[in-house]
């Protein structure tokens, strides 16, 4: 039987914190000594970090005890934590470990009063925050629980590591996902990685989008800019066009709707596929540039190798279905080899129209009507180049084309 959205989403938010605390108050400590591992692990510091009363043997002893689910030990701890907090009332180690233990032995109303003090003196204590998510957890308070994710990311890796996951999994619930993508929208520092969680993740889901415009990537920083044409990319590889296109208008500031994106290749192609995916391959591919053999400032040359063909430029458009007229400048093409344009309908074979350069020195002017289907939500625009073989030198140069625009008829 399925489980529902907002069932699968707050279970997906609570297992690490339940897994880690065991589901029962006897695990709480154990979720202290596990807490103590993972810092062990990433830095080879040792317990006492994390578990300071490990460095005294009969706490040692009752550490291992309270790992093995004993009672007695728990309560042990908390007199060992307790003393120690009242001889140094700021040691958050102290209140946490006090917290924790109390947990262990049922007593949840001091466990939650320390673990609130704890975080009155430090909201950087990743343990601390982690045992507040499990009291929000059992309390069924989504808003808290997320609060205090929000704060334990901020406090570093180990958070990340331990933390994030749950939120990728738990964020393919609406419920979760509208109030984290409110989170997101603040900006926190691991936005970032929490974006690079989720676009290296798969399948998609619908509420990774809003979550993704939230985080607000920054075309401007390399890093964000690349996860933001990683986002685009795996959203039209599943399909999902309405949704990147959604992603890419909030990142760039541009619309897609009704037209060709740089028809005169002077900008720059930023975000593949709505912006152009030129080819660079040996043999065949494509240069943006000034033209030499015609008082064109920027165009697209075309190469291809003898024996070589294929596309060199595509583009993802968005043309509501109606009637177009297109239209384009192109020169430089033999009459042994023309490139040609054409415009596919996603997921279709045969193209809507298919245009080749006309065979022409000088530059030329290419117009064509189309009309877009009502199924056609999305297209590819594609500019093929084909080996010239031009022994009588009828042109001089390379094929080029550039002013490529689409308008309605």
């Amino acid at each position: 039987m399925p489980v529902p959205d907002r069932a699968y989403g707050e279970a997906a938010l609570w297992r690490i914190p339940a897994v880690l605390a065991g589901g029962t108050a006897l695990l709480w400590v154990t979720l202290g000594v596990t807490l103590a591992q993972v810092k062990i692990g990433d830095h080879g510091i040792g317990v006492p970090i994390i578990w300071p009363f490990a460095a005294e043997p009969r706490v040692r002893t009752a550490e291992m005890q309270l790992a093995s689910q004993n009672t007695s030990a728990a309560k042990k701890t908390f007199a060992e934590a307790a003393a120690v907090l009242r001889r140094e009332p700021i040691s958050v180690a102290a209140a946490r470990v006090a917290a924790l233990s109390a947990g262990a032995y049922g007593d949840g109303g001091t466990s939650r009063r320390l673990l609130a003090y704890a975080e009155k003196l430090s909201r950087r204590d990743l343990g601390t925050q982690v045992g507040l998510i499990e009291y929000a957890a059992a309390d069924g308070n989504l808003p808290v629980a997320l609060r205090h994710y929000d704060t334990a990311l901020r406090t570093g890796e180990n958070a990340a590591q331990l933390l994030l996951p749950v939120l990728i999994e738990a964020s393919h619930s609406p419920q979760v996902a509208k109030p984290l993508a409110q989170i997101l929208s603040r900006q926190p520092r691991w936005r970032v990685r929490f974006a690079f969680s989720l676009v290296t993740s798969h399948p998609w889901a619908p509420t990774f989008t809003p979550l993704l415009i939230a985080a607000r990537l920054n075309i401007a920083d390399p890093v964000e800019h690349d996860l933001l044409t990683r986002a685009v990319d795996g959203l039209v590889q599943q399909n999902a066009v309405a949704n990147a296109a959604q992603l890419y208008e909030q990142a760039t500031g541009s619309r897609l709707a009704n037209m060709v994106r740089n028809g005169d290749f002077s900008a720059e192609d930023r975000v593949p596929p709505f912006d152009w995916n030129i080819a660079d391959e040996p043999g065949l591919g494509a240069i943006k540039g000034p033209i030499d053999t015609a008082p064109y400032r920027n165009a697209l040359s075309l190469n291809a190798d003898p024996g070589r063909s294929g596309v060199v430029a595509s583009q993802l458009t968005i043309l509501r279905a109606g009637r177009y007229h297109i239209r384009f400048l192109a020169g430089a093409t033999s009459s042994s080899g023309q490139p040609e344009v054409s415009l596919t309908c996603s997921g279709a074979n045969s193209p809507l129209f298919r245009l080749a350069f006309p065979v022409s020195n000088k530059p030329r002017q290419v117009e064509a009507d189309f009309a877009i289907p009502s199924d056609c939500s999305s297209q590819w625009f594609t500019i093929k180049a084909a080996t010239s073989i031009d022994a009588t030198r009828e042109v001089a140069g390379t094929p080029w084309i550039t002013d490529i625009n689409v308008i309605p008829a």
